[in-house]
């Protein structure tokens, strides 16, 4: 994590940082700094998508169909969002298909 915040220092207005920052988060079990993080890296649809695997990983598949649902109002193209938003709400009611 250290090593990402020196590199969004190093580059504030770019996105990569911070996307990788959020992932550093996220793989430290810090979803409340994965999920800042991702919409630092801005309102889009890639950073909700991200945030969504992020939280199917955790399996907290309600929350991660909402994200994977907000990448989809943001870019309705986004066929991975929409892919995982069927996903989630499959593991939400039980019925499997999940991967994290």
């Amino acid at each position: 994590i250290d090593m990402c915040n020196a590199a969004v220092k190093a580059a504030p207005d770019a996105a990569a940082p911070r996307n990788n920052l959020a992932l550093a988060h996220a793989a430290a079990g810090d979803l409340s700094g994965a999920q800042k993080g991702f919409r630092r890296s801005g309102d889009t649809a890639e950073s909700h998508y991200k945030y969504g695997v992020t939280l199917m990983g955790r399996r907290e598949y309600a929350q991660a169909a909402e994200a994977f649902q907000k990448a989809l109002q943001l870019n309705p193209l986004h066929a991975q969002a929409a892919i995982r938003v069927r996903q989630a709400e499959a593991a939400k009611a039980g019925k499997g298909g999940a991967q994290p």
